[in-house]
């Protein structure tokens, strides 16, 4: 039961409802760090229409795109790291460095964030306590007592904010090693990611009827996307394909689209910020 009168009331006096406050900033303010990756080059000829509704596109599976307080990066720049990190790999591979490197444009900006985020908590926490001593000990600032109490109070906050403040550095510096056991997620989401990244690319490589009209398809509705025949191929493929077990849509198909040079640049964009997701 709530006590308005009870200084300890951690509902009454709003606590913890400032405690969340700054918890929800601090989530806002990491997820702005978000790696901001453009699947199209620097030299395509995108306009401001085209780029926004390209943008809009990434969202539907990246909410974090166009929030940024991390450097936009196009697939061009991407290929261009790559390329020149390269040392001995066999054909087609890229350093786990230009990946990592990337992770870490973004984790970087973690640990002042989350010192940021400590301090307002802190300072939250220590004006409840004193709150508490002042009413609790009201009555004995003559005799030292409180003076006593405040004294000891002050002196383990210090501890405990070392102790913590120690602890975030840990946690943080844990986090510039990238790894996950997220396994079945980080997947599911590179191949989402990877999948929106071609469609965008390929749309401004001359085919964005084919890419918007694989969006649009609909085995109940195939007359509204242009040749009858060519899409119920689609469906009888769709349907082969269950038969082994394999789910599919036909956007999935976008992937199977003939392959560019930008194809390892969007493999390693989609890869990163899956592992960030």
């Amino acid at each position: 039961m709530v006590n308005p009168s009870d200084p300890t009331d951690t509902t009454s006096t709003g606590l913890l409802h400032s405690l969340n406050e700054e918890y929800e900033r601090f989530r806002v303010k990491l997820h702005k760090t978000a790696p901001q990756f453009r699947p199209w080059t620097t030299t395509a000829n995108v306009d401001s229409q085209t780029q926004k509704r390209m943008l809009d596109s990434a969202k539907q599976d990246d909410d974090a795109v166009g929030l940024g307080t991390t450097n936009s990066l196009h697939a061009d720049e991407i290929m261009d790291l790559a390329r020149r990190s390269r040392t001995r790999e066999l054909p087609g591979n890229y350093p786990f460095s230009v990946k990592e490197r990337l992770i870490l444009e973004s984790v970087r900006q973690w640990s002042a964030l989350a010192q940021e985020c400590f301090t307002e908590v802190k300072d939250i926490v220590v004006k409840h306590i004193i709150r508490i001593v002042e009413e609790h000990f009201k009555g004995y600032s003559n005799g030292g007592l409180k003076e006593a109490v405040s004294k000891i109070t002050s002196e383990q906050i210090l501890m405990c904010a070392q102790a913590t403040t120690q602890k975030i550095e840990g946690l943080y510096l844990s986090e510039c090693s990238p790894f996950t056991q997220n396994e079945d997620y980080f997947l599911t989401y590179k191949t989402k990611m990877l999948t929106r990244y071609k469609a965008i690319h390929q749309e401004l490589e001359g085919k964005s009827n084919l890419v918007t009209a694989l969006r649009a398809y609909s085995p109940n509705n195939q007359s509204s996307t242009g040749n009858t025949s060519q899409w119920s191929y689609l469906t009888q493929a769709i349907t082969q394909l269950s038969y082994f077990g394999i789910t599919v849509k036909a956007e999935d198909f976008i992937t199977l689209l003939p392959k560019h040079d930008m194809n390892p640049a969007l493999d390693i964009m989609a890869e990163v910020r899956a592992y960030f997701q």
